[in-house]
């Protein structure tokens, strides 16, 4: 190790920083899951049963995002047997697990490219990240996306380019965003007239393809949704929608203050000491801390530009950022640690300083404070919570629900007793004598048939279902038309803009009148 550090020391100092990750993270697991979370979880249970063709389940999902993380939960599913609570907890302290691995590599890449001590920094830096402490306990991709995207980097710039591509395959093989990456390289390479490392590139991206294009060829079905969600075609992305600064805004926020400027220190060291190379190819020349810092400004300014251009902007889109931003603000604190280190004890004191104030300022961010910052649907998500609990608690696992297709949500779905996989069916408009309702605990009224959404299912139509059916509860928006219409009969009870009928009761005042 260079400087003559203490390897054992290091060690301890790392393992220490991921004791605190976990510390900070494991706290969140059982949070209430968004709507993508529980649309993940749904997805594995429904495939780990066997319910992959039933157009009324949430597999379909699964297609949505390459297989790698949600592979695994369903591989955990269908070995252990579990429920959904089950497999969300899992998939929770899985997603922890790579944090955690992801943190090494952290500290891996900060040690090659600048020194050890940016390496503990960025480490640190990381584990503390408000942000990365909430999205690393989702039961989302992120983690393990970023984790393979960082092993790409470390093993590319240590010029091992075919395993470099191998874990580029594996990236593409468990979310899109890690995209970002290659193609800041690309730039960066050209910014640095390293030329002739695009060959090496190359090798990396042919492997990379080879590995993951079978996903993306055959089986993905997200073609053109992320395109229709930039340029603000797609209908979830006006959910999203927010001014061009969004995510610049929440930088600070996001990483915690003492992590943004670190990282405005680092560009300030790079600013300062960058110099490239302006004639001829410099080949496998050893890059030099300042590029290196290069690079990550602009695998930040690639990621930032891009989401601040998007019309849809969900806020852990820029997760694919923050392992930038630690390193970034690991080499600053590092280059301030050298400076300070002419003055005896001051290095120490520095350390301690930030160490103190990152954590003080860290730990009172609570999941659900960072969440309701800046995710809209997070408050909808604690309302399909309490209204699926009050569900519970009147009709159990083996009620009967009725509910617009419109209105289910995968949150609600997940923490309803009466919920599992193929117990829904679709309603359509009109019903007939041959429709069989056994066994159904989900009845979902199918209130978009027509293709021109000119008109809904009223209560006239929706009262034959309810009379055959006769289900516990019937669940309604209160802005739909159904609500309207069956609140001139009984009183229902509200519950954040959801209004929750006793079906039989409903059934009894309508058929009086």
């Amino acid at each position: 190790m260079r400087s003559g550090a203490n390897r054992k020391a290091v060690i301890i100092i790392l393992l220490a920083i991921l004791v605190l990750a976990l510390l900070l993270r494991v706290f969140n697991v059982g949070h209430v899951l968004s709507w993508d979370e529980a649309w993940n979880v749904n997805s594995v249970v429904d495939a780990a049963t066997g319910h992959t063709d039933d157009a009324s389940t949430f597999f379909p999902n699964f297609w949505r995002h390459p297989p790698s993380y949600t592979g695994l939960g369903i591989l955990y599913a269908w070995v252990t047997g579990s429920g959904r609570a089950g497999v969300s907890i899992a998939l929770e302290l899985l997603s922890i697990i790579f944090a955690l691995l992801l943190i090494v590599v952290i500290f891996l890449c900060g040690r090659d490219w600048f020194d050890y001590r940016a390496g503990l920094f960025a480490s640190f830096l990381f584990a503390v990240m408000p942000a990365a402490r909430v999205y690393d306990t989702w039961v989302k991709q992120e983690s393990l996306t970023l984790l393979f995207g960082l092993l790409f980097l470390l093993l590319f710039f240590r010029e091992k380019h075919v395993a470099a591509g191998i874990f580029l395959g594996m990236a593409l093989l468990t979310k899109e965003i890690v995209v970002f990456i290659p193609f800041a390289l690309v730039l960066f390479l050209a910014v640095t007239r390293r030329f002739g490392e695009y060959r090496r590139l190359a090798v990396s991206l042919v492997v990379a393809v080879f590995l993951s294009a079978w996903w993306y060829l055959l089986f993905s079905r997200t073609s053109g949704h992320f395109v229709d969600f930039f340029l603000g075609k797609h209908e979830s992305a006006l959910t999203w929608a927010g001014p061009w600064f969004f995510y610049l805004k929440r930088i600070p926020g996001d990483v915690g203050w003492v992590g943004f400027l670190a990282a405005l220190l680092g560009v300030a060291f790079m600013a300062c000491r960058l110099v490239i190379a302006r004639h001829g190819d410099r080949g496998r020349d050893r890059y030099t801390p300042p590029e290196m810092a290069l690079f990550i400004v602009i695998w930040l300014s690639v990621i930032y530009l891009t989401l601040s251009l998007s019309s849809g902007k969900p806020p852990w889109m820029a997760y694919s950022a923050f392992p930038g931003l630690a390193l970034l603000g690991g080499w600053g604190l590092s280059e301030a640690f050298k400076a300070a280190s002419k003055r005896r004890g001051m290095a120490a004191a520095l350390t301690a300083l930030v160490v103190a104030v990152a954590v003080a300022m860290s730990v009172p961010v609570s999941f659900g404070e960072y969440m309701s910052s800046g995710d809209v649907m997070f408050p909808d998500a604690l309302r399909d919570k309490a209204i699926a609990e009050r569900i519970n608690r009147e009709v159990g696992a083996e009620g009967k629900i009725m509910l617009r297709d419109a209105d289910l949500s995968p949150t609600l779905a997940f923490y309803l007793d009466n919920y599992r996989p193929g117990c829904m069916t679709l309603l359509p408009l009109e019903r007939s004598a041959d429709d069989d309702l056994a066994g159904f605990s989900f009845l979902l009224l199918d209130n978009w048939k027509d293709p021109e959404k000119t008109h809904e299912m009223d209560l006239e139509k929706a009262y034959e279902y309810l009379e055959a059916a006769e289900p516990d509860l019937l669940l309604l928006n209160r802005d739909s038309r159904l609500a309207r219409e069956a609140g001139l009969y009984i009183e229902p009870v509200r519950i954040d803009g959801t209004c929750i009928f006793k079906g039989r009761k409903l059934v009894e005042a309508i058929g009086k009148h």
